[in-house]
């Protein structure tokens, strides 16, 4: 056992990383790896409060595998949303990708609504190149306020879910996820929106984790709830909810 222990002690772990994406002198890279997503051919980091000049428009670098490592290939930058002042983007703040579609989401600068309407700007990809397809946003809802619209994505074969924690429905709770088909020729085509259950209505959607016919949302309710769907035809019938586990300590984020 000492002998093993000794052994031990002077074993060396390379802890180095085997590749470094650092996106270089490209721009003022503020909050540089803010949202991360990984497929099996890309890397996407975002920059969401990215400044070049006196525009702060956020952006998303773009890394591609390649024979040597990972190789810098786009950078992607908004083009719908205010690029100055307190509204700007706040550009990929979330970030979704799937069989060659990619949706980056924005929490404001949305010049068409207002300025703290969220944006979800989505991609496809044309050869080597990530193309602008479409830019949705937010669901209209029972509020004049903000829907948190593109707090969290996911997309999965051709679906995609959005966030919007502060949408309000008819009855009152407060959030859901809006679904919506994607077709190559069309883009996104709005499906229906999952509201809140009760016990969990409070920033319901600030969070999505989906594994095929399971999905998770997190909301605020209380302290922090997950409710987790199955899909059932084409909707999505409540399993559960979790809580906060008993004698946990008190967590408000829990979910």
């Amino acid at each position: 056992m000492i002998s093993i222990l000794v052994l031990a002690a002077f074993i060396q772990v390379d802890d180095r990383p085997d590749f470094l994406l650092d996106p270089g002198n490209l721009g003022l890279s503020l909050g540089y790896g803010a949202s991360i997503h990984a497929t099996e051919d890309f890397i996407f980091v975002s920059s969401p409060a990215f400044a070049g000049g006196a525009e702060r428009p956020g952006k998303v670098d773009v890394w591609r595998v390649g024979r040597s490592g990972y190789e810098h290939v786009q950078e992607l930058t908004p083009t719908a949303c205010f690029t100055t002042g307190t509204n700007a983007c706040l550009f990929a703040t979330e970030i979704a990708s799937s069989a060659g579609w990619l949706a980056l989401s924005s929490l404001g600068g949305d010049p068409l609504q207002a300025s703290t309407a969220g944006l979800v700007h989505l991609y496809r990809l044309a050869g080597d190149e990530w193309r602008l397809q479409q830019i949705l946003r937010p669901v209209p809802h029972a509020a004049p306020v903000s829907t948190g619209f593109g707090a969290a994505l996911s997309i999965d074969g051709d679906e995609l879910l959005v966030g919007a924690s502060g949408f309000r429905s008819g009855s009152g709770r407060r959030g859901a996820i809006h679904e919506y088909r994607l077709d190559p020729a069309m883009g996104a085509v709005l499906q229906g929106s999952l509201t809140a259950p009760i016990g969990s209505d409070e920033a319901f959607g600030r969070r999505i984790a989906r594994s095929g016919n399971l999905l998770a949302v997190g909301a605020l309710f209380s302290v922090g709830s997950v409710s987790v769907f199955e899909r059932s035809g084409a909707g999505w019938s409540l399993l559960q909810i979790l809580e906060r586990p008993l004698g946990s300590s008190l967590d408000y984020r829990f979910g």
